[in-house]
Order: structure tokens, then sequence, then C-alpha cells
């Protein structure tokens, strides 16, 4: 599996954080689920069920609580 580094600065890197806090993962884990999941909002790659995403690139982002 290829592997990639993400630099963040500090600001940036907390607000990761917060997220993780909130949904009990791992920055890590965090991080591959947001990338995964902008992946396929912009129909890039099949969602998990197998449908390909069809939203356009344009498609507003949900807000993170």
């Amino acid at each position: 599996m290829p592997k990639i580094a993400v630099y963040l600065n500090e600001q940036q890197y907390e607000a990761l954080e917060t997220i993780c806090r909130a949904e009990y993962r791992l920055p890590k884990a965090q991080a591959l689920m947001m990338i995964v999941s902008e992946i396929q909002r912009r129909g890039l790659l099949a969602d998990s069920s197998g449908q390909d995403a069809k939203r356009p690139v344009s498609a507003p982002v949900a807000e993170l609580k």
C-alpha cells in the first residue's frame, strides 16, 4: 500500500485533533477517512456500496461539527 506524508501547520493539526476527539479516531484514521470521502465526492472512486459517486466537483462540502 502506498504511503503519503501530510504536513499540517499547528492550527490545521489542532482542528484535525478536534474532529478526532469527536469521532473517537486517531489522526491517521481520520485523515484517511476525510481523503477517501473527498475522492468519492468528486466521483473518482466508488463508494463503499460499489456505487459511483456522481456528484459534481462543485458540490458543497458538508460542514464538520
